[in-house]
């Protein structure tokens, strides 16, 4: 069991080990913002509206969506259902 437990903790180690985030892209822009109005258009491939049900008998149409996103990094989405 002790070695088990050792195992585990070497391999944790090893995984986080490096004092540096190797998932940052190194070409990484601090200004980069994504700012606009994002409309869905498709939903599964097909136009909106969209009608989704569940097993269950539920169901619930998507007429729209939308997604702002600001220079600050504030969001707003609305959506028609």
């Amino acid at each position: 069991m002790r070695r088990i437990v050792a195992l585990l903790v070497l391999a944790t180690l090893a995984a986080c080990g490096g004092g540096s985030d190797a998932t940052a892209p190194s070409n990484q822009t601090p200004a980069a913002t994504f700012t606009g109005t994002f409309v869905l258009q498709t939903l599964n491939g097909k136009p909106l509206p969209y009608t989704s049900g569940s097993l269950a008998g539920d169901y619930i149409t998507t007429r729209s969506y939308s997604l702002t996103i600001s220079a600050g990094g504030n969001w707003t989405s609305a959506t028609s259902t």
